[in-house]
């Protein structure tokens, strides 16, 4: 607060004292003027002393000086003899002398009385502008401690109330007139929060230790009606200007919204501190102000390492565009949500993330900063990256099956249709897909020509795979029709409901053909031997029951072998439940019927993969041999951890093959070498590659059972087992062979009894300039077993 400027001199201006002593000495000389009929030549100065006299009253001595000096010389002029002259003889001499003496003593006087009075005014002055500002100070403070938000009490040193603004007459429910007079704890309620023991008085602290007490917290205020405050308050001496105290001030406030805006802050501190997703903050030009645990963990900066620098940091050259387009719509007032992209942490790995940009504003609604949360999706995207890899697998697979396959939802409209199925029905999948399955899929009975029942609904009533009607005809888009055998699964989650149901069927044209072809050489030999029957009737007869049983024969090992095959295997799980606890002979006989139905599905399987190898065309492509075999190791159950420990070792350039032949190979390979093993042993499995100029040789290492040396070459025969106990078609590794001489290769193997073996497939090696052009070598790799060979 500035001074209050000093109140001027209690004597007029300078100007007014001057103008008041000629004025004076004129009005002297007047009135002697007047008086001289009286006085004539006689006291010619007797006026002037009083007009001196009231100039030194009025503007102390130097204005009553200007008023002897004028008035001696104009009454000297006027009344001294000779008069009208101002000549200088003794008498004027004598005259000057009694008068200036005269006049000294009266401007001397005067001086001494004026400056009396004058001090006496200025120290009435000062002490009434001492009194109105001490009224004003207590006015300003009065107001002050009645306006401000926080409670004020005033105490004597008896702790007795002189002062209660209104906000304490509200927290404590008092009014100023019941308050003021009685003793601080009467009014003054405090208990401790967490005990809720009554608190000390701070006024009795500062009244004891004469110091400032405060400011306490975590204490609550019980006002007159009870209610309860959560205070703050904190208490400080008033002392006189001696320094002696005469009482105390007392300040509190209510803190209950701080107190939980406190809180809240805490606890959204703590949740932005320890949230499982990156958070920070960033000003508009990009520069990070805040930084949490999480983002710590994630990007691998401490705080002090990172607030202050720029967030493109974490960005990778080819990412920086995103930050101006984020600070943009920042500058709008915009948020960026879900951006997937990619960032960099301290070691400069690059990992894939979700960001998710807010601005904050000011408490004018202006944009000054933004606040980014951060979450790593690398989970995510490897598990997407899975489930693509899956389903190209799935659909590469189904593409290249010779089987025609539909692939339905619940509801039975189509979502998908291999190549296959494509070719038979005349639809391609993106025409089909969202169609009921009977607009893509038409069938009637082939002898009554009466549509057959849904697929989709017998597998949904049933739950289970079902083998559907034989003699069926498959119409086509184009009217055309194709005699089919198909048969139909559901498609469930595991341990859940059904959300799909895959059909699978194949062309029988070429059966009708081979029928056709079998009745016109029976017919044709039955002709023959009617032309030779007086000569050969007997061999005409055997002739004709031969051909016949080859014609059933024939019929029934392709059209009719695997449905009593289905039949068998679904009676046996129909059977399971219906027997309920069967006795040892019964399991006994149960468990040789199951296994000599799976025994035969795998004979025929075989028989016929044996049978597409020697009539498929082959087209030799560059193939990822690695790739092919984790995709193997991966898809068949027999093939994973703990059941099976296999390891891909070293590098494996790229083969030249087909990968319907390659992984006829592998699986057949990779299955004997974890199933024929001895008891108790847990199937181990290494694989790697050997160049031999142009040519790759990948070699199975087991440690089975091993194979004697007089059985290395006939065990890539057909229908060839060894002597144990293992049980095998005889036909897998005659697959093998007929495959890797169909893909222009060779096989063979290296092995004695009980030293496990050592199978190697020799392929042609693709060409090494178009391969480090488009697919490069693949770096040393584990699967699901974490040793080398």
């Amino acid at each position: 607060m500035l001074a209050k400027k000093p109140d001027p001199e209690p004597h007029p201006a300078w100007w007014a004292c001057y103008g008041v002593a000629l004025l004076s000495a004129m009005t002297a000389i007047l009135l002697r003027w007047l008086l001289d009929p009286f006085l004539e030549d006689h006291l010619a100065f007797l006026t002037i002393y009083g007009a001196v006299a009231f100039s030194v009253w009025f503007g102390r001595w130097k204005p009553a000086v200007l008023t002897a000096a004028a008035g001696f010389l104009g009454l000297n002029y006027l009344f001294l003899a000779p008069r009208h002259s101002l000549m200088l003889n003794g008498k004027v001499l004598a005259a000057l002398a009694g008068y200036s003496l005269s006049c000294g003593l009266i401007i001397w006087l005067g001086e001494l009385m004026s400056r009396g009075r004058d001090q006496a005014e200025v120290e009435r002055r000062e002490r009434r502008r001492a009194e109105d500002a001490q009224a004003r100070e207590k006015e300003l403070l009065a107001t002050t401690l009645a306006s401000i938000r926080d409670a004020v009490i005033a105490t004597d040193v008896g702790g007795q109330i002189t002062f209660f603004n209104g906000e304490a007459e509200r927290l404590t429910g008092w009014t100023s007139a019941e308050a003021v007079g009685k003793l601080l704890p009467t009014v003054f309620c405090l208990i401790n929060e967490p005990e809720r023991e009554p608190a000390e008085n701070p006024v009795d602290r500062v009244l004891r230790t004469r110091e400032i007490a405060g400011p306490a917290k975590n204490t609550i205020l019980v006002s007159k009606n009870r209610t309860e405050t959560t205070v703050e308050q904190s208490a400080t001496p008033i002392r006189d200007p001696d320094g002696s105290l005469s009482g105390v001030l007392l300040v509190f406030r209510d803190v209950t919204i701080q107190r939980k805006a406190r809180q809240a802050s805490t606890h959204l501190a703590a949740i932005v501190e320890f949230s499982g997703d990156a958070i920070m903050t960033k000003n508009l030009d990009g520069v990070i102000q805040s930084w949490n645990a999480s983002a710590e963990r994630l990007f691998g900066y401490r705080p002090e390492e990172i607030i202050g620098k720029p967030v493109t940091v974490l960005f990778p050259p080819d990412r920086l565009k995103e930050e101006d387009q984020i600070l943009e719509r920042l500058r709008d007032g915009r948020p960026a949500e879900r951006i997937d992209t990619i960032r960099l942490t301290k070691d400069g790995r690059r990992i894939p993330v979700s960001v998710n940009v807010s601005p904050i504003k000011d408490s004018e609604g202006r944009v000054i900063g933004a606040s980014k949360i951060i979450h790593d999706t690398t989970e995510l995207v490897t598990a997407r990256e899975a489930l693509f890899r899956e389903k190209e697998l799935l659909a590469t697979t189904l593409a290249s099956i010779a089987d025609a396959v539909i692939v339905t939802d619940a509801g039975g409209r189509v979502a998908f249709l291999n190549n296959e199925a494509e070719r038979l029905t005349g639809w391609k999948s993106s025409e089909g897909a969202g169609r009921p399955l009977g607009e893509v899929f038409r069938v009637i009975n082939e002898q009554t020509r009466a549509p057959e029942e849904d697929p989709v609904e017998i597998v949904l009533q049933l739950g289970k795979p079902v083998a559907l009607a034989n003699h069926t005809l498959l119409i086509g888009k184009d009217g055309s029709e194709t005699p089919i055998d198909d048969s139909a699964a559901p498609i469930r989650q595991s341990g859940g409901p059904f959300f799909g149901v895959v059909l699978i069927f194949r062309d029988f044209t070429e059966r009708k053909r081979s029928e056709e072809a079998l009745r016109e050489a029976h017919e044709q030999l039955a002709t023959r031997a009617l032309d030779l029957e007086n000569l050969v009737e007997q061999r005409t007869l055997r002739l004709n029951e031969i051909i016949g049983d080859l014609e059933a024969f024939s019929y029934s090992m392709v059209h009719d072998m695997r449905g009593p095959l289905r039949a068998i295997q679904g009676f046996i799980q129909l059977l399971r439940p219906e027997c309920g606890q069967l006795s040892p002979v019964g399991e006994n006989y149960m468990k040789r019927v199951t296994t000599a139905a799976e025994r035969m599905d795998r004979l025929i399987k075989d028989g016929l993969n044996y049978s597409r190898l020697l009539r498929a065309e082959v087209r030799l492509v560059p193939v990822d041999a690695a790739a092919l075999m984790r995709g193997i190791i991966e898809t068949y159950p027999a093939l994973q951890a703990p059941a099976a420990q296999i390891v891909l070792e070293g590098t494996f350039p790229l083969v030249l093959a087909n990968e319907t032949g390659l992984t006829q190979c592998v699986s057949n390979l990779l299955g004997n070498a974890v199933k024929f093993v001895a008891r108790g042993v847990t199937p181990r499995v290494c694989v790697r590659a050997e160049l031999r100029g142009d040519r790759v040789r990948l070699l199975f290492q087991d440690n089975g059972i091993g194979i004697p040396g007089d059985a290395h070459e006939k065990i890539f025969q057909i229908f060839q087992r060894l002597e144990n106990t293992y049980e095998g078609t005889g036909i897998g590794l005659a697959i093998v062979k007929k495959a890797a001489e169909r893909l222009g290769g060779a096989v063979g193997l290296e092995s004695e009894p009980g030293k496990g073996s050592t199978f190697w497939l020799e392929l042609a090696r693709a060409d090494m300039a178009e391969q480090n052009a488009t697919w490069g070598e693949h770096p040393r790799e584990k699967v699901l077993y974490d040793s080398t060979c």
